[in-house]
């Protein structure tokens, strides 16, 4: 079971407002308010041959044109640098149709012009027709073409489909059409009710929480927006996430579209924040979720680090020791800091994951290491003091007698150079105090003998040594005077 640590907010100088603003997107309508415009959108047509005329093409990013023949002879097309459109007794020629492209699901045409280049063949009229979902057409506009005259269609409203219609006998040819269109506006129903569909009471660190509240009726401006001030929670468009430990924490969601008033509909949530924790047992039996941050405190570090990779620390459980986990993390120990030995005690905050089926911790945050005989080593180097065998030794040899047995192995056995300094030193006192570094037990008396004995033979030695070296001076002083 998940430990929880619950705490009063303390204040957060650190953090910054965490104020969020979110848009929901449960429906496809849009804000009824000051829709953007484009203006003055000019399209041209490629010169062309007869054989490699187009029916279709784009004339903008979120407008395409096809041509649609009708009863005419041929489907409208390019040609020399224009679109040619065909007639037919019928009034039913062809036509020229204006398109929203893929991409465009929000923006609506607001004028057309087209500037007409020649007629031939017959009577030169036009029809002007708009479209709804483009099955359904309205004429909205007709007349005759002169030549080299340019013909509009406005209505500030707004139209999704247009179409140019030749009604006539003769041919229609026309080179440029100029287009304005907006962003569509829609007309939304007053808001009556706002639901948050909230029932949480707390959230652990790192986990987060989508709203989707229920607007009433459903043809209301169903958009939304989160907020909060906790610096706790961290608010990104309608969905918030727990980032630090704090109770009563207010989020407050706010209707974008009005009510029969004109006023927003808001409503308080309220819940606390904690921190979960975890052991390195537990964390193998929970179902990973890549976002909660758990808490692990002086988890038991084993074998297995490798400096050469350096990403990933074996964890061993104290109560049972044959489960084990990783904590994993490319870098996990820059610059070196800590050699993560077996023995070692390591804090930290990560969350959890899963690789070929077992759980790891990820994207630690290292609080502390601690190791035992690193600690004796950094200590008993610490400072030079007259007769420091005498007064350090005994507390430093009650220290290493109470090593276990890795830690026992890591001090005699240990090649770091901080490790293997501190064991000179802790052995080379022992031998001054004559006494067995890594037992309770006295020395023997042979033990105490030979350890008098090669006193003798080092004091030996050192004499000679100085008498040589005295005599050897003597020899080259005199030779210099000689010489002299």
């Amino acid at each position: 079971m998940i430990k929880i640590i619950k705490m009063l907010l303390a204040p957060f100088a650190v953090f910054s407002l965490a104020l969020g603003v979110s848009i929901s997107l449960t429906t496809p309508q849009g804000i009824a308010v000051h829709a953007a415009e484009y203006l003055n959108n000019v399209a041209t047509f490629p010169t062309t041959t007869y054989a490699d005329g187009t029916s279709s093409g784009s004339l903008n990013a979120d407008w395409d044109w096809v041509g649609v023949k009708n009863e005419a002879s041929t489907i409208t097309r390019t040609w020399s640098g224009a679109i040619r459109m065909y007639g037919h007794s019928s009034g039913n020629g062809g036509e020229f149709r204006i398109n929203p492209s893929a991409s465009n699901t929000t923006k609506i045409l607001t004028k057309v012009t087209i500037q007409t280049h020649s007629t031939s063949g017959g009577t030169p009229t036009y029809a002007f027709l708009t479209s709804a979902n483009g099955t359904t057409w309205t004429s909205v506009q007709t007349g005759t073409i002169v030549e080299g005259s340019a013909y509009t269609y406005t209505n500030a409203t707004g139209f999704k489909y247009f179409s140019v219609k030749d009604t006539g006998t003769a041919q229609l040819h026309f080179t440029t059409v100029t287009f304005d269109y907006k962003d569509e506006e829609t007309v939304y129903s007053p808001v009556q009710s706002l639901a948050t569909n909230f029932t949480e009471t707390q959230f652990a660190i790192g986990q987060e929480y989508a709203f989707a509240p229920t607007i009433l009726p459903a043809e209301a401006n169903q958009s939304f927006v989160v907020s909060s001030l906790s610096p706790a929670i961290q608010v990104t468009g309608s969905t918030i996430k727990a980032i630090g430990v704090a109770t009563n924490v207010v989020v407050t969601i706010t209707t974008v579209g009005k009510n029969a008033s004109d006023q927003t509909i808001s409503q308080d949530v309220t819940f606390n924040t904690f921190q979960a924790t975890t052991t390195v047992a537990e964390a193998l039996t929970l179902t990973p979720d890549g976002k909660i941050v758990y808490l692990v405190e002086n988890a038991l570090v084993s074998d297995g680090y490798n400096t050469q990779y350096d990403r990933q620390i074996q964890l061993v459980d104290t109560v049972e020791p044959t489960k084990n986990i990783l904590i994993f993390k490319y870098g996990i120990n820059p610059l070196n800091s800590y050699r993560y030995i077996a023995g070692g005690t390591i804090s930290f905050k990560a969350t959890l994951g899963i690789y070929s089926g077992v759980n790891q911790f990820t994207d630690p945050i290292i609080i502390s290491y601690s190791d035992d005989v690193e600690t004796f080593a950094t200590s008993i180097l610490a400072g030079d003091v007259e007769g420091q065998c005498e007064t350090r030794f005994a507390g430093y040899k009650t220290t290493v007698l109470g090593f276990d047995t890795a830690e026992s192995a890591k001090l005699q056995n240990g090649t770091d150079a901080n490790i293997v300094s501190a064991r000179a030193r802790y052995i080379a006192w022992a031998a001054n105090q004559n006494e067995n570094p890594y037992s309770a037990t006295p020395l023997s008396g042979t033990e105490l003998t030979n350890n008098n004995s090669r006193n003798n033979v080092m004091a030996v030695v050192i004499i000679g040594t100085l008498g040589l070296t005295a005599i050897l001076g003597y020899y080259f002083l005199k030779k210099k005077e000689l010489l002299g």
